[in-house]
C-alpha cells in the first residue's frame, strides 16, 4: 500500500471515529450537537416546548442561510479550480463565502441566545461547560489533521 493510501486510511479512521462535529458520548446520528447537549440539561416540559418552537422557527431562517453557504463554497471551489487562474474572480467568490458564513454565524448565535433565555442559570452553566467540551474535541481533531498534513503532505507526490 502506498504512503498516500496509508495516510488516507489513517485520516478516515481518525475522523470516522469521531462522527459528526461536536459528537461525543451519547451522541446519536441525525441529532445536532445542540440537541445532544440540550438532552443533558434536565429540561422541564415547558422548556422543551419553548425550545422546540425556537428551533423550528430558527430552522426556517437558518436553512436558506446554510444552503447559500454551501452553494457559495461550491462556486468558490469551481472558481479556484478553473483551468485559468483569475485572482479577482477567486477573491470575489471567497468574499461571497465569507458573507454567507457571517450570516449563518449570526443566525446560529441568535438561535442560541433565544435558547439560553429559556434556561435556568444552572442549565446555562451546564450548556457552557458542554460547549467547552465540544470546542476541545474540535481543537484536538484539528491538531490531528494538521499533524497528519505535516507528516504526509508530500507523500502524494511519490
Amino acid at each position: 500500500m502506498s504512503t498516500w493510501n496509508v495516510m488516507a486510511a489513517t485520516l478516515v479512521a481518525i475522523l470516522g471515529s469521531f462522527g459528526a462535529v461536536g459528537a461525543g458520548p451519547g451522541w446519536e446520528p441525525g441529532h445536532s450537537p445542540l440537541h445532544h447537549v440540550l438532552s443533558r440539561l434536565d429540561l422541564t416540559s415547558e422548556q422543551r416546548t419553548s425550545i422546540r418552537e425556537i428551533l423550528e422557527n430558527e430552522r426556517a431562517t437558518l436553512a436558506p442561510l446554510r444552503d447559500a453557504a454551501f452553494q457559495r463554497r461550491r462556486a468558490l471551489a469551481k472558481t479556484a479550480g478553473a483551468p485559468s487562474f483569475v485572482e479577482t474572480s477567486v477573491r470575489a467568490a471567497a468574499e461571497r463565502v465569507a458573507k454567507a458564513r457571517i450570516d449563518l454565524a449570526v443566525g446560529r448565535a441568535r438561535m442560541l441566545a433565544r435558547v439560553r433565555a429559556v434556561l435556568t442559570p444552572e442549565q446555562r452553566r451546564r450548556l457552557e461547560d458542554a460547549q467547552g467540551e465540544i470546542r476541545q474535541r474540535m481543537e484536538r481533531r484539528e491538531g490531528m489533521r494538521r499533524q497528519l498534513w505535516r507528516e504526509h503532505a508530500g507523500d502524494c507526490l511519490d
